[in-house]
């Protein structure tokens, strides 16, 4: 019998640190081997060459025999350990052998390591970053007080969701028995003066309560929140602010409660500071008490947002069918009944959330997910390829007597080793992403509770997305493993055919392609829509147009002359300054339909006011038109003669008259509309103003770039002035007019009132499309990503075939096939596994362009132009990934080869 001991000493450098008992156990599992393989019909030196094939790894030799033994301890007889923790046991010793061996066979093939690490890190960091963005919008915990308690309380005026009136609030608080608390709040801009400037601020406006309801900033970072007699018109005029403002406008100063700052130019004592928090993230940066006087509480106007608290014993649907009932009484006790109106109750979580938002964040999802299965098809096709290569080491293995079961098992725990080392990376990876989706995303997209960061339910998703991501990947090539032939794998010797397994690996590139595709085509679907929103003609001039507005405080322009007198003075004073061509005044700008109205023809009238059409409204002066440079299609513009005591006069835009007017001559047709400052939206008027048709202009893109036109109609700003309008500025240079220039101007005309929202008009039309822009750079990196790994898959496969067709092309070659011929077929068979998948994706790209419309406003999925495009792109990725292996292929000696077999 040989010395199996002298064996393995004789192949280890260092003989002396060997452990005796691991010797010795080393030489009887050999000894065992041998005697087992004469058992089977080997001979002596037969037997003997087979056993020490296991010692062909000196290095893997010698780390298995330098592991200490573990020091000896009674151990407890087995009957004593349950069957629960002996089989617990057994399975993490397995586990813990099967990672030790997978990880040293990683570090022998450092090529395959990174390349399969690197491919599972893009997926699993893109998928882990969206997700925190879907855990946060939808399962992270609000940081209210029993957030699950908290509800919106809702108007509902013939379905359209309205702000609650006063005095519906009022009714509520006083009747309502289902809420534990009730409170509401809105917000305005005002100007709040510190010690260097005034500045204009968002401030939001709140019962006592609400403060305390939500439970944030409790305790307060500094002082108290509001007293209930703080509500009190006369006692008011108290402020809160929010950290952040705190430490921004007032340098963090500990002793600002106390002291007094000026709201609207009016001395407010500021009583507290939120703690850090959500409230930082909201667009209110203090926080005043909403005082309503008895003539607010009897008012019918929509006003404020109204939230509740349930009480412990009641449901939302309790609630619902409470208030509806209470919604109905309230109503047969007015005067005047409002016909189609109703009250709604609705969990506060993401109430404020457009579905178009939480489609496109579930959408980008959904791309992410296929990132990371064509990550695991590409790291599954890597590992076919390399046990074609091990299968000679598999099949030695099998034949020692390992079973399929434990050569499947420890080929997906290396797998598995592997996708964590890649989930280790892409959780590194996913912080950047992270920090480039919260750059983009735009401002207020999500509610400001919504944190995304990778907290600890998100890298516990990503720890469980590495070890799916590794099920995946290793599955199918653990089950080819398994059932390798022994025998046929020892005839092959070195050389491997692997048809079954080609077959296989091809199979996976087809996948992987039509994936690619499918996320390719919603990417140029994507990207051919934001293009065309860029491009779309507006309906008016939005070069050199500056616009700004002024918080002007409650009770500063009082009266309608005061406000035609301030504005017709801002204007003229803007006008006059050097390199202004233009300057108007409007309560919106021309991507914006404005306040919403129901109006009549006069001509045509009906008895049921919930049956009137509603159109956007749009207060101007006579230079709107030219500052704008919007055309007018029939009749006159305004002019400086349409002021109070003439005829009430309007101009409608073309799709106003194409839908309310069609087959009559607009001008001179007369419309009753209720003022703006007048009635309350949805009720009926008793003294509707009747406006003559003065004029028609041209439609502008009123529902923003790309979108359809809604009606509109535009009043003289002198006959219905209003105290809160925008400036739009028009320079007859290639610059904007400086904000400094602006500043002046309204400076001279009043130094307490600060400038709010200055911006060209070319940032207000990026801001409207921020929306689509930031969905569109994602899904389209996305699938540029996409196509890298499906470009990357067919490269392995190629690459792959042509090192294991090395011979029969050198054989080939050697009997005259000239090089051409072979780059064709090796291409050709390439080409011809793309294109499969490209057509199996085409099926995928006739279903995302309609799943992208809910996201990206102007997909087009029946318009072939982008999915020809990408799949085009996609077909010429592959054939380069064809190309380099197959002039590889070509370039070979045949001679060389020939002799090396």
């Amino acid at each position: 019998m040989p010395d199996w001991r002298s064996e393995i000493l004789r192949r280890l450098h260092d003989p002396s640190t060997v452990q005796d008992d691991a010797l010795e156990e080393m030489a009887q599992h050999l000894d065992q081997r041998h005697r087992a393989l004469i058992a089977r019909g080997r001979t002596e030196d037969q037997a003997r060459v087979e056993t020490l094939q296991e010692l062909d790894d000196p290095a893997s030799v010698a780390a298995a025999l330098s592991r200490s033994p573990t020091p000896w301890s009674p151990s407890p007889p087995v009957s004593a350990i349950g069957p629960v923790r002996r089989l617990s046991c057994a399975v993490l010793s397995l586990f813990g052998r099967d990672a030790r061996f997978g990880l040293r066979l990683l570090h022998r093939n450092v090529g395959f390591t990174a390349v399969a690490v690197v491919t599972l890190a893009l997926g699993i960091a893109a998928t882990t970053a969206i997700f925190s963005v879907v855990y946060g919008l939808f399962f992270a915990p609000l940081p209210y007080r029993q957030p699950d308690r908290l509800v919106m309380v809702w108007e509902y005026a013939n379905g359209r969701r309205m702000s609650a009136s006063p005095k519906s609030y009022t009714a509520w608080k006083r009747e309502a028995s289902v809420f534990a608390d009730i409170n509401a709040w809105g917000g305005h801009a005002v100007n709040l003066a510190t010690a260097d400037r005034p500045e204009a601020v968002s401030a939001g406006t709140a019962t006592p309560g609400f403060l305390a309801m939500l439970g944030y900033g409790h305790p307060l970072a500094l002082g108290r929140s509001f007293h209930e007699d703080e509500g009190v018109p006369g006692h008011d005029h108290v402020v809160v602010l929010t950290y952040q403002i705190w430490q921004e406008r007032f340098g963090g100063d500990p002793g600002i409660v106390g002291r007094q700052v000026r709201v609207d130019n009016e001395p407010y004592t500021v009583i507290g500071v939120l703690g850090k928090g959500p409230a930082d993230h909201q667009q209110s940066k203090i926080w005043l008490p909403l005082a309503l006087t008895d003539a607010d509480l009897q008012s019918d106007t929509p006003q404020f947002y109204v939230m509740a608290r349930l009480r412990d014993d009641v449901t939302i649907e309790q609630a619902n069918a409470s208030m509806a009932a209470l919604s109905a009484r309230l109503e047969r006790e007015r005067s005047r009944p409002r016909d189609g109106w109703t009250v709604r109750v609705e969990a506060f979580r993401n109430d404020f959330v457009t579905p178009a938002t939480i489609h496109g964040v579930w959408l980008l999802f959904g791309a992410v997910v296929f990132v990371l299965l064509i990550a695991c098809t590409n790291v599954a096709n890597l590992l076919l390829a390399r046990g074609t290569v091990r299968r000679r080491e598999l099949a030695i293995r099998a034949s020692l007597g390992a079973s399929r079961w434990s050569i499947a098992g420890q080929l997906l725990v290396e797998t598995l080793v592997l996708a964590l080392v890649g989930g280790a990376l892409g959780a590194l990876l996913a912080f950047a992403i992270v920090k480039a989706v919260v750059a983009l995303m735009p401002p207020f997209t999500l509610p400001s509770e919504t944190e995304i960061t990778l907290s600890v339910p998100v890298l516990l998703f990503a720890l469980a997305a590495c070890t799916l991501s590794g099920l995946v990947a290793g599955l199918v090539p653990a089950w080819q493993a398994s059932r390798t032939n022994a025998a046929d794998a020892m005839k092959e010797g070195g050389r491997t055919v692997g048809d079954r397994r080609l077959g296989l690996r091809r199979a996976l590139v087809v996948v992987e392609f039509a994936l690619a595709l499918t996320l390719l085509a919603g990417g140029g679907m994507a990207v051919h829509a934001l293009v065309r929103l860029m491009t779309v003609d507006l309906g008016f001039r939005a070069d050199h147009v500056t616009t700004f507005s002024l918080p002007v405080p409650q009770g500063r322009l009082d009266t309608s002359d005061e406000t035609r007198a301030f504005y017709q003075s801002l204007s003229e004073g803007i006008a006059a300054a050097p390199g202004v061509s233009h300057a108007s005044v409007s309560t919106s700008m021309p991507v914006s339909g404005g306040f919403r109205r129901q109006f009549e023809i006069a001509s045509s009238r009906t008895a049921d006011p919930s049956a009137r059409p509603w159109t956007g409204v749009n207060i101007v002066t006579p230079s709107y038109h030219a500052t704008f440079g919007i055309p007018i299609r029939q009749g006159r513009a305004f002019a400086d003669t349409d002021r109070p005591g003439t005829s009430p006069v309007a101009i409608v835009n073309e799709t106003f008259v194409t839908e309310f007017l069609s087959g009559r001559a607009p001008i001179g047709q007369h419309i009753l509309l209720s003022p703006v400052t007048g009635g309350a939206p949805g009720t009926p008027d008793p003294s509707p103003i009747d406006w003559e048709i003065v004029g028609v202009q041209a439609d502008t893109a009123n529902a923003g770039p790309g979108r359809p036109t809604t009606p509109q109609v535009l009043l003289p700003f002198d006959q219905d002035p209003q105290p809160h309008a925008l400036v739009a500025v028009r320079t007859s240079g290639s610059l904007p007019m400086p904000r400094a220039a602006i500043e002046a101007v309204v400076h001279r005309i009043d130094p307490t009132l600060p400038l709010a929202n200055v911006q060209t008009i070319e940032q207000t039309l990026s801001a409207s499309m921020a929306s689509d822009r930031f969905y569109t750079v994602f899904f389209a990196a996305f699938a540029a990503v996409a196509l890298i790994l499906a470009a990357v898959g067919i490269y392995g496969v190629m690459s792959f075939t042509v090192a294991q067709r090395t011979h029969e092309i050198g054989l080939r070659m050697a009997l005259g096939g000239g090089k051409r011929h072979v780059v064709a077929q090796i291409v050709r068979e390439g080409m011809t596994t793309a294109i499969a998948g490209t057509a199996l994706g085409a099926i995928g790209a006739a279903f995302i362009g309609r799943t992208l419309q809910g996201a990206i406003y102007g997909i087009e999925p029946s318009n072939p132009l982008p999915f020809v495009a990408v799949a085009i792109v996609l077909i010429i990725a592959a054939f380069v990934a064809c190309l380099i292996p197959a002039r590889r292929a070509a370039s070979v000696d045949p001679m060389v080869i020939l002799r090396q077999s």
